[in-house]
């Protein structure tokens, strides 16, 4: 018995410290990408690379929600929001532009610093990933 108690209780201690480390490790994503312009440095789909079709664009996420992607002097406005479940956020650009409308998910962040943010799809799409980086 008290074998079986000790098992339970170091199963839990390393639960518990898994837990707090990946608790700890999580940054809100408004606070990054709201300070710079952003372009796309990898995009994928079902791992096959895209990323030329993005290529050029700017993103600049405002504070309000709003997104304004540019190219060429051209601004295509949407919107995106930080959702607090998953550490997620979710993007879109509407339909009008057939390369920017890939963009609309919601990404899921899996590495974020002060000049990259990384994310992979929603589960559904689990293989896509989405790089930006400070231009």
């Amino acid at each position: 018995m008290l074998l079986f108690v000790l098992k339970c209780t170091v199963i839990v201690y390393f639960a518990a410290c898994t837990s707090i480390q990946n608790f700890t490790t999580v940054k809100s994503a408004t606070a990054v990408i709201t300070r710079a312009p952003w372009k796309v440095n990898l995009y994928t789909v079902d791992r096959q690379d895209q990323t030329q079709e993005l290529e050029g664009y700017t993103l600049n996420f405002k504070n309000s929600g709003d997104l304004v992607v540019s190219k060429d002097g051209v601004d295509i406005k949407g919107n995106w929001s930080e959702g607090n479940e998953s550490n997620r956020i979710r993007i879109d650009v509407g339909q009008a532009d057939k390369n920017l409308k890939k963009l609309n998910n919601y990404w899921l962040i899996s590495e974020i610093s002060n000049n990259k943010v990384a994310f992979t799809g929603s589960p559904a799409a689990n293989s896509d990933r989405l790089n930006i980086a400070t231009r």
